[in-house]
């Protein structure tokens, strides 16, 4: 076997211990690999004043073939991200990602085989962008200034990431079309002096004897209106469609109408209402070349059962292709899902089934007891399922308070903030067991200290405790690892995180927010 030259870059970080561990793989592998080591980095800054040295670049090329580690871009350094100065460098346009089942190994599918193509160079990849200082940066800040977009401080670098034109039409929602036309709902006159809509499907009004009806009252908006009629996407100009989607919408009514007396722009009318609920049903994909030539086309459908409840979605394509997705429900609790199956052609894709247990004594508080998987490649309703996960001891509020996975394993949670976030997650343990420890109550705020130093200094029991604490409607507040090391959160005073921090203090990461108002 010859032996082939290849560009290694390490990276930092994280990356030189993968880089290195990459190699001994590729040596077990028995492939004849000779390493040529190229460096790249902020470490490259200091020695040559860039992070993607030339002579890296020059041996990328002479070799044809190199293996990168992760590398760091620095925040607020100025200097690009190594990765989009490779791939505009070497015009890299192209992100080849082969994806294949390996027997044995498990997983939901087993006969995957496919290549995923990532375009890298272009639209949001296309890495424009102006270090701080620069001439093209100080006259885009000066551009965005004279059109009132914003004030960009002058020591900022500018990174521009290009993005198609959307146009996006919608149903009216005064109930007179865009050009003019006819209104888009409308109602006529008919005998004992009712009015009742063209379709026949909103509702049906009875005037009192001494009311008059006017041709207001025909007259009135529609339930679609303001729901997205159509969407365009261009590429360059308006001229130019890469994308197109059309909806439309369908509508669920009950059987037995509601009878409310009331006014109706000054007149004493009874409404004779039927339940009424708006639904998407068809969506339309359409993909253009860049010569505007149709090249695919995708249709979807959206069915509900009696109760207005999807039972089914199905996608059809101009190749042919068939997937569809078939829900039932619980009876007691009509929205709730019991099983989900997704097919391909007639195929069994993915199916899941959900069990629910009644909580306490109230006739529509359900909770998921176990979940099931079932096989695929088969047809339906030749599914067979197996246990996936199973959930139990539920609090007051609805939270599982131990989970069990499909190879056994059991996590438990402890929930505080009255019940709205988990406040400890107890690996290597059981609900039973940790009754002593205080898991029966919800806390009103984050698990008490006297309750985490027991959890996670008890040697008998050996529990592994991930504990949180959360500053209520804006987020999490820190994280303390089963090593008992924290990350902790801070937010600015609109609620924004602003600075992630370790438990010695060292900022992990740090954001900035350049808030945009009117006034500006």
């Amino acid at each position: 076997m010859s032996q082939h030259t290849v560009t290694l870059i390490p990276g930092d970080g994280i990356g030189i211990e993968t880089s290195a561990a990459m190699q001994k793989v590729v040596q077990a592998s028995g492939a004849e690999i000779s390493w040529e080591v190229a460096e790249a980095g902020s470490s490259q800054m200091e020695k040559c004043g860039t992070p993607l040295p030339e002579s890296t670049i020059e041996s990328v090329k002479r070799n044809k073939v190199a293996i990168k580690g992760p590398i760091t871009t620095p925040v607020g350094t100025g200097f690009r991200s190594v990765n989009v100065a490779l791939r505009k460098t070497l015009n890299l346009n192209v992100c080849l990602r082969p994806v294949v089942s390996i027997p044995g190994a498990g997983g939901r599918y087993s006969d995957v085989d496919l290549v995923i193509v990532r375009e890298n160079s272009e639209d949001l990849y296309a890495g424009i962008e102006f270090e701080e200082g620069s001439e093209g940066a100080a006259e885009l800040i000066n551009f965005c200034a004279n059109k009132e977009a914003g004030i960009i401080r002058p020591d900022s670098g500018i990174s521009i990431k290009p993005i198609s034109i959307t146009e996006y039409n919608f149903h009216s929602a005064d109930g007179v079309l865009s050009d003019g036309g006819l209104p888009t709902e409308a109602y006529e006159a008919i005998s004992n002096n009712r009015l009742y809509s063209f379709d026949n499907w909103r509702l049906e009004m009875e005037l009192a004897p001494s009311s008059e009806i006017n041709e207001y009252m025909r007259v009135t908006s529609t339930f679609t209106g303001g729901k997205l009629r159509s969407k365009t996407e261009y590429a360059e100009d308006l001229d130019h469609p890469v994308k197109h989607e059309s909806y439309s919408y369908g509508y669920y009514q009950s059987e037995d109408p509601i009878n409310v007396y009331t006014a109706y722009l000054c007149q004493a009318v009874n409404h004779l209402y039927r339940t009424n609920a708006i639904y998407q049903n068809q969506k339309i994909t359409e993909l253009y070349n860049k010569d505007s030539v149709l090249i695919y086309n995708n249709e979807t459908k959206y069915l509900v059962n009696d109760l207005g409840r999807t039972s089914a979605v199905v996608q059809t394509d101009s190749k042919g292709d068939e997937i569809r997705e078939m829900y039932s429900y619980l009876d007691r609790v009509p929205a709730y899902p019991t099983e989900i199956i997704k097919t391909n052609k007639g195929n069994v894709i993915s199916a899941m089934k959900i069990d629910y247990e009644q909580q306490s004594n109230a006739e529509d508080h359900y909770t998921p007891s176990k979940v099931w998987k079932g096989a695929v490649g088969v047809t339906p309703p030749n599914i067979e399922y197996r246990p996936d996960c199973i959930y139990s001891h539920y609090d007051t509020h609805g939270n599982p308070r131990q989970v069990v996975d499909k190879n056994g394993k059991t996590t438990c949670y402890f929930w505080g903030y009255n019940g709205r976030h988990i406040v400890a997650k107890i690996e290597n343990s059981t609900y039973n067991i940790l009754l002593g420890y205080g898991i029966g109550t919800t806390y009103s705020e984050a698990l008490p200290a006297d309750v985490e130093a027991q959890l996670r200094n008890d040697e008998e029991e050996n529990f592994i405790v991930t504990t949180y604490t959360y500053k209520p409607l804006v987020g999490i507040t820190s994280i303390t690892d089963p090593s008992g090391h924290s990350v902790y959160y801070e937010y600015n005073d609109s609620g924004k995180l602003k600075v992630i921090r370790d438990d010695k203090g060292k900022v992990l990461k740090s954001y900035d927010y350049h808030i945009v108002t009117d006034n500006q």
